[in-house]
């Protein structure tokens, strides 16, 4: 599923007009434009980093598209080579898109 979810990404990410998707990726055209405006679509080998800082803390969002459970791997060894480095509270977050380490 991920692999799937992967290619229909980069659909998204090389489609200069809605005509060159398929029907059900279509729909979200809507949004793409501000995606791209915003931040950036992924091609299929690459990874979206996003950063926002809040009242909460520091926020870093992955997203690999590879699943939760990848997710949650990745995310702790992330935030557990961080604290090594300098040590900090770091919360991880998943779902089966992205993971989000907050500091």
């Amino acid at each position: 599923l991920s692999d799937h979810l992967r290619d229909a990404v980069d659909q998204v990410a090389q489609a200069t007009k809605p005509e060159e998707l398929p029907p059900e990726i279509r729909s979200f055209w809507p949004v793409i434009p501000r995606q791209r405006q915003v931040s950036a679509i992924p091609r299929k080998h690459e990874l979206l980093v996003e950063f926002w800082r809040s009242r909460e803390g520091h926020h870093a969002f992955f997203y690999p598209w590879a699943g939760r459970i990848l997710h949650e791997g990745l995310g702790h060894l992330i935030a557990y080579r961080i604290a090594k480095h300098r040590p900090n509270t770091i919360s991880v977050s998943v779902n089966d898109y992205c993971m989000e380490l907050l500091a």
